[in-house]
């Protein structure tokens, strides 16, 4: 499981702040899907919430996050 992550942080790391952002605003309109499911009552797995929201926070560390700030 550990192996798992940690390709997946160096498939992040790999990628160009637009790609990151790109990703970014994917991942928040999936979790914007799930709320939806989850208001009108639709069946929907809980755990995807952590999930995704483990995913947005691998994808915005505070150094990156605060670079795209910078450059804007």
């Amino acid at each position: 499981m550990m192996a798992k992550k940690e390709e997946e942080l160096k498939e992040i790391r790999a990628k160009t702040t637009e790609e990151i952002n790109e990703e970014v605003v994917d991942l928040k309109g999936e979790l914007l899907m799930l709320r939806l499911q989850k208001s009108t009552r639709n069946e929907f797995k809980s755990s995807e919430f952590r999930r995704m929201r483990k995913r947005v926070s691998r994808f915005l560390p505070y150094p990156l996050f605060y670079i795209s700030l910078l450059a804007c």
